[in-house]
């Protein structure tokens, strides 16, 4: 039999009508298969999983928020990082005290500056009231 591209597609279409009207009855018969009841098991072991993962993340959170309310600082900031390890293609995260971007921490080191130079003599006086200050 030769057939033409209009007509393979037409065929391919009656087919294809046909094979979803088979998998009707294949996914009923799969449901009663002991591997649907396995991986419905390992599903709701996943769900669990995921739902410990996010109370574990809301108590990482809130414990984050609290240190940082607990150390106060317009400068830095306790944050949980991630990094990624271009060698092992591992994404690897910590916990690590960081600065507030530069732009954001220069104006108001500028500030503190003016501040501390009322009781500042030397430049070695003037960075003590600022690490005071800053709460290194």
């Amino acid at each position: 039999m030769k057939t033409n591209k209009q007509e393979r597609e037409a065929i391919a279409k009656k087919f294809y009508k046909r094979l979803q009207d088979k998998m009707v009855l294949r996914n009923e018969g799969f449901k009663k298969m002991s591997t649907y009841k396995e991986l419905k098991k390992l599903e709701k072991a996943k769900n669990d999983l995921n739902k410990e993962v996010v109370k574990v993340n809301n108590s990482i959170g809130k414990k984050i928020a609290s240190y940082n309310k607990l150390n106060p600082s317009e400068y830095w900031k306790l944050s949980h990082d991630r990094a990624y390890d271009y060698d092992t293609g591992e994404t690897n995260y910590d916990f690590r005290l960081v600065l507030d971007n530069e732009w954001c921490i220069v104006p108001e080191l500028s500030n503190a500056i003016l501040i501390a130079q009322v009781g500042a003599e030397t430049v070695e006086q003037l960075l003590e009231v600022l690490e005071k200050e800053v709460r290194i």
